[in-house]
């Protein structure tokens, strides 16, 4: 049955791409029909705060970092997420010795991710276990993190450590053990402490941190977030979750996987449609509230010309959104849908670089296009995804990266980076086209019909109305000049992302015309009311 539905989806999705997406006659026209709405969604925009040594204080991008999260969090971003992850096991694992704990570092990480979210809702994923949890875990696996001059270092706070979640085979298979060093981390941190069942010692915490969801794995169908097998993503979310014995951390949801690349029915029916049948999981009515995923679009270079395939394969890509769906209505119904990190990666040329240390390799500049176009890309998807799925979150990845080299460190996903790190670090487009969305557009807000120019392989075009206003949202999808004939814009207020304030606030311009021209990759959101 299930299979069934997925050719139908198949079927369906070429329905829709020529129903949105083909050029239309006069495609550069539009008409808005404010009296026909076509959708009301609800979807939070949010943040990925992928945690690593620019996150603690005294790093270069720490202050612009934390004003960026702090003031998106005050315009509305919600549904806030940390990820402390392997990757940086110094600043995510408190227990690094077995026997001794120390939350020193993690506590850095925390606190200051809670402080700059305010009272908006958080997702928490401290997703790092402890390398001797881990039976076959390499005798290399600490000693190939790197700092900008060195790929043979142990674990510290500012190395990165790519193999360190490399481990596919747990000491305690039941996963119990894994289990109760989680279960105390979630205590530290939402219920003052906890007693450490293996020494019987009380470990006191001063945090009653209330949360919205804890998030259990992240990308644990990859090799190094332990490359696990479908059953055993379910087995190790169980056990985590019987851990908590009906208890929930902070109040938390349960979260869970952070499955990469969902971007294609196939991946998704190897991956989600058994995460989500409870005939899988032990006890079948093992909590799951929230499923969570990754889509990301894919440049084909860094220069403008290679920066247009972004929005063709986000288009792309919804087909294993709309597949997730698909099996969230048939198998579980009431479980909600969260695009927990969402945007583009373009770290690299494809087939240019070898593994997950070939950190030289990786681009260390972008010019100001490359920072607008991702901008673009990402209102494109936020937009186009919660329009054509009911989905609680899609959070932009991420609010740091950075080159190799930078402050001394081996890099960090540079091309995902809502900070720009030249200079004095400052925000970038990346952040400035979350603020426009969020200070024009509450939530709900409803997808308004149009005549002509919805979207075409040069312009994206949407009206929207909430609580805000009226307004229209519009996108160039190409690295040279274009221009729309917005019926009825000509006085209108509008604001603008383009290369000239890549690294500024939006531009405010009053329209003299109907006729707009579009400098290349430019974002707007023309006030209609």
């Amino acid at each position: 049955m299930i299979m069934h539905s997925f050719l139908a989806i198949i079927l369906g999705i070429f329905v829709i791409s020529f129903k949105c997406y083909a050029k239309t006659q006069d495609s550069n026209v539009i008409q808005v029909n404010w009296g026909s709405t076509l959708k009301v969604a609800s979807t939070a925009p949010s943040i990925l705060v992928a945690a690593d040594p620019e996150w603690l204080p005294g790093a270069k991008m720490y202050d612009a970092a934390i004003e960026g999260v702090t003031k998106l969090a005050e315009l509305g971003a919600d549904n806030i997420r940390l990820l402390n992850f392997n990757i940086f096991p110094g600043i995510s694992c408190p227990q690094l010795k077995q026997g001794v704990w120390n939350f020193s570092a993690t506590d850095l990480v925390m606190n200051t991710f809670m402080k700059a979210c305010g009272n908006k809702t958080v997702i928490v994923d401290i997703e790092t276990s402890p390398v001797w949890m881990w039976a076959d875990a390499s005798s290399n696996t600490t000693t190939t993190c790197a700092d900008a001059n060195s790929t043979s270092l142990h674990v510290g706070e500012r190395t990165r450590c790519p193999n360190y979640g490399s481990g596919h085979v747990p000491v305690d298979r039941t996963w119990s053990q894994i289990a109760h060093y989680f279960k105390n981390v979630a205590d530290w941190y939402t219920s003052g402490g906890f007693v450490d069942p293996v020494t019987n010692k009380r470990y006191d915490s001063n945090y009653n941190y209330k949360l919205g969801y804890w998030e259990i794995l992240n990308e644990p169908d990859l090799t190094r977030e332990h490359g696990l097998l479908p059953q055993q993503v379910i087995d190790y979310y169980d056990a985590m979750v019987r851990e908590f014995n009906g208890t929930r951390p902070g109040g938390a949801k349960f979260m869970g996987p952070s499955f990469s690349g969902m971007s294609s029915i196939a991946r998704v029916q190897e991956w989600v449609v058994p995460f989500l049948n409870k005939s899988n999981h032990h006890p079948s009515d093992t909590p799951l509230d929230a499923l969570s995923f990754h889509i990301y679009a894919m440049c084909h270079n860094n220069t403008p010309a290679g920066m247009e395939q972004v929005f063709p394969t986000t288009d792309t890509k919804l087909s294993g959104l709309m597949a997730i769906d698909q099996a969230r209505q048939q198998l579980r119904p009431d479980v909600e849908l969260h695009l927990t990190e969402s945007g583009l990666f373009c770290n690299e040329q494809p087939g240019k670089c070898h593994g997950q240390n070939d950190y030289p390799c990786w681009y260390r500049t972008f010019d100001s296009l490359f920072w607008v176009a991702s901008a673009g890309q990402w209102l494109y998807q936020y937009l186009t995804y919660a329009q054509a799925v009911n989905i609680t979150t899609i959070a932009q990845s991420q609010i740091l990266g950075y080159p190799y080299q930078y402050d001394g460190l081996s890099g960090e996903w540079a091309s995902g980076s809502m900070v720009d790190w030249t200079g004095v670090p400052g925000l970038n487009a990346k952040y400035y086209v979350m603020a426009m969305l969020l200070e024009t557009v509450a939530r709900p807000f409803s997808y308004i019909q149009m005549n002509g120019g919805e979207s075409n392989d040069l312009v994206y075009v949407q009206a929207l109305t909430s609580a805000k206003g009226k307004v229209v949202v519009i996108i160039n999808k190409k690295s040279a000049p274009q221009s729309i004939h917005l019926v009825g814009g000509k006085g209108a207020t509008s604001l603008w992302i383009e290369e000239q304030n890549w690294k500024a606030p939006a531009i405010e311009k009053k329209l003299d015309s109907e006729v707009i021209p579009l400098s290349p990759f430019a974002v707007g959101i023309v006030m209609m009311t």
